[in-house]
């Protein structure tokens, strides 16, 4: 995450990592698998847009 932003945004965009992450835990494999996606690719992504 860039320095650069406000206390307030990087603590905001953390919580919602964080929300998404525990979303991402009530998702049923086979749905993912449906949609031909991994949960660990989408944690990755996930990490990849909080990290920006």
């Amino acid at each position: 995450m860039p320095a650069n932003r406000p206390l307030t945004q990087r603590l905001r965009d953390w919580f919602v990592y964080r929300r998404a992450l525990a979303n991402l835990c009530n998702v049923d494999d086979r749905l993912l698998a449906d949609l031909g996606m991994e949960r660990a690719s989408l944690r990755a992504r996930l990490k990849d847009s909080f990290d920006r």
